[in-house]
């Protein structure tokens, strides 16, 4: 609903902006489970690149965290390019793909063109809006069909970047809706590949009970943060 979109958006400030502060929160999820002493090498080594990887993200996102739409020469180069963009998307051979994308390049080239610096600003900043919106419905109905695949089946939660996971109730669904014949893995070597991600070790992310009770019923942009 609109009011769950907008309690999403609330608790996840544009200035940080979404991706930043989903980043930061696996960040610091990594770092403190790096202190575990019980860790092997190998669950040490795989922590470490994944906040490697976070560290490296969250870098890039503020160097562009300053943007404020293309400016007067890059509008004048987007608007020059568009006869040319035009010409390969009416006669050139394309992949489904490739047309696609040109369309969207053309698109966007257009959505600037004659504009001012200070247009070019708001428009940016519609655009951004846009796109969280976007982001905050996919949060939203992912967590909602998380909170009914839980209640519904119950069994361990595993934190990911995304959010908490219910993989033993997403597990038992899939086998059901492979049973009643709603999918099927054709290739044997795909459907071991399938499958093992749901069979495969998560204990060092199984959320404790009480703590996947509660990330199933409320979700974490409404919870109190802890003092």
């Amino acid at each position: 609903t609109d009011e769950q979109l907008d309690s999403f958006s609330a608790a996840s400030p544009r200035d940080d902006g979404l991706a930043m502060r989903a980043l930061e929160s696996q960040l610091e999820d990594t770092r403190r489970r790096l202190v575990d002493d019980s860790l092997t090498p190998d669950e040490r080594e795989q922590l470490e690149l994944q906040a490697e990887q976070a560290e490296q993200a969250i870098a890039s996102l503020r160097e562009i965290a300053g943007y404020r739409g293309p400016g007067a020469q890059e509008r004048a180069e987007m608007e020059a390019e568009l006869p040319e963009l035009r010409r390969k998307l009416e006669e050139e051979p394309l992949s489904d793909f490739e047309r696609q994308m040109l369309t969207a390049k053309i698109e966007e080239n257009e959505r600037y063109a004659g504009m001012t610096d200070e247009e070019a600003a708001a428009e940016w900043q519609k655009i951004q809006r846009e796109s969280e919106r976007r982001v905050a419905h996919q949060f939203v109905q992912g967590w909602l069909f998380s909170r009914w695949l839980y209640r519904e089946y119950g069994g361990r939660v595993i934190f990911q970047q995304a959010g908490p996971e219910p993989i033993d109730a997403a597990h038992e669904w899939l086998r059901e809706r492979e049973e009643a014949g709603d999918f099927q893995i054709l290739d044997a070597s795909l459907q071991a590949v399938f499958w093992s991600y749901y069979e495969m070790d998560h204990s060092m992310w199984v959320m404790p009970e009480e703590q996947a009770r509660q990330a199933m019923e409320t979700p974490w942009w409404e919870m109190e943060p802890p003092e």
